[in-house]
């Protein structure tokens, strides 16, 4: 067929179609073209898309804010056409020291802790009964007079039973003369700025008493121990010196006192107290594994009288998010802050309460540290997970959270420690590529 001939079959095609089916000729285009549509040589077209603005690539530190590079706690700003931050000495390294050289990139132990600490009501277990230490003093001295000196030689008139009696008296005095005075110290540490100076001194004085006061404990404890060691009530005696002897720094002389009640007394109210002391030497040896060994322990039995189940299921649950475990330990700091909603007349639970919960956010941030959150995130938990995956050498994961940190939370104290963290994250994570596999 020739080039004429396949034309008029084409077009005698075309025209059999319906006029909605034919292709029409495009009109003329005139010499402007509305809004929408562009100008071409044969005709007007739909107007192209104006090209959207690439953001350059940002560095490690840096974030994108606008199709802008900014550094982390800064944004951009239209007005001045430049990066802005809110924090006065700056966003970037000119605000902060150069972080610390000797860190490895080693998984090392985790430099996260919690935020509660035993208060004396969990570790001596000291409720009070008189409303001063002066009115308690006045009772011991009148003691004295009327019994004899307690802390003298055998001979003062007194029985073996009688004088281990006395003097198990004397030890719950003076275990309550420590808590009286370290109260009244804490009471000072809310004062406002004006008396500070004067509260400061007042405060050393009582903590100095305090101490004074642990260490008339141990005398008379040892005194009751050598007088009548099989008298009953030696549990209390016994649990008694070991508190006074962790109280004064000489923890492994308290631990052989809590070896010892373990030993003679297997069903006292006050092992779960023993089984602490050890959980809470392990902890700070970071020794995570036998910690958690001595936190099961101390948590049972589950009944009230156990009056540190809480805080041994809340410290447990920080053994199995340092050793890797953050499932388990949500499941734990929720286990501890069920117990406390059960025992709402158990003292302390205010503050208790609140760092299990940030704590247990904390477990969920070690679990996704990508995971999208509300703007108001728990800047505290975060830091928390960071140095919990920092530890355990998923820089990734830390470095995740130090830059969502950075960005939130540019005006925090923590700033620059955040900073430093998150170098080194990135120093670790361009080893590890750089290293041959």
């Amino acid at each position: 067929m020739t080039d004429s001939w396949r034309g008029a079959f084409v077009a005698m095609v075309v025209a059999a179609l319906p006029v909605s089916a034919q292709v029409q000729p495009r009109a003329p285009c005139p010499t402007a073209c509305s809004f929408e549509l562009r100008l071409r040589g044969d005709g007007c077209c739909p107007a192209r898309a104006a090209p959207r603005r690439v953001t350059p690539p940002c560095g490690a530190l840096d974030h994108a804010d606008g199709g802008h590079c900014c550094g982390m706690g800064e944004s951009w700003s239209a007005a001045t056409s430049r990066c802005a931050c809110a924090a006065p000495g700056g966003c970037g390294p000119e605000r902060c020291a150069a972080g610390d050289a000797r860190r490895t990139c080693e998984a090392s132990a985790p430099t996260a802790r919690p935020r509660y600490e035993a208060p004396p009501w969990v570790l001596e277990r000291r409720p009070t009964r008189h409303p001063s230490r002066a009115v308690l003093l006045q009772e011991i001295r009148l003691a004295a007079e009327l019994g004899g000196s307690a802390l003298g030689p055998p001979g003062t008139g007194l029985s073996p039973t009688a004088r281990a009696q006395y003097l198990a008296r004397l030890i719950e005095d003076f275990a309550e003369l420590v808590t009286l005075a370290e109260e009244e110290a804490r009471a000072l540490e809310a004062l406002p700025p004006a008396g500070q100076g004067e509260a400061r001194l007042r405060r050393e004085a009582l903590l100095r008493d305090a101490q004074q006061h642990r260490e008339q404990l141990v005398r008379a404890a040892q005194n009751a121990v050598e007088t009548a060691p099989t008298a009953p009530g030696m549990d209390v005696v016994l649990f008694r010196l070991a508190g006074a002897l962790a109280g004064l720094s000489r923890h492994d002389e308290a631990r052989r006192v809590y070896r010892v009640l373990l030993q003679r007394y297997p069903r006292s109210p006050y092992v779960p107290h023993a089984y602490l002391a050890f959980a809470e030497h392990f902890f700070a040896e970071r020794a995570w594994e036998p910690a958690a060994q001595f936190y099961e322990r101390a948590r049972l039995p589950a009944e009230p009288a156990n009056h540190i189940r809480a805080y041994a299921l809340y410290r447990l649950a920080w053994t199995r998010l340092l050793l890797g475990a953050p499932a388990a330990a949500t499941a734990l700091f929720n286990e501890a802050l069920d117990w406390t909603r059960a025992h709402p007349d158990a003292p302390g639970l205010a503050r208790f309460a609140e760092a299990a919960r940030a704590e247990r956010e904390a477990a969920a941030w070690v679990a996704a540290p990508t995971r999208a959150v509300a703007v108001a995130f728990d800047a505290g938990a975060a830091a928390q997970a960071a140095a919990v995956l920092d530890g355990a050498g998923d820089w990734r994961g830390a470095l995740v959270l130090y830059r969502r940190l950075l960005t939130q939370r540019s005006l925090d104290a923590d700033y620059c420690a955040w900073r430093a963290a998150a170098e080194h994250a990135m120093v670790c994570i361009a080893r590890a590529r750089a290293t041959p596999r």
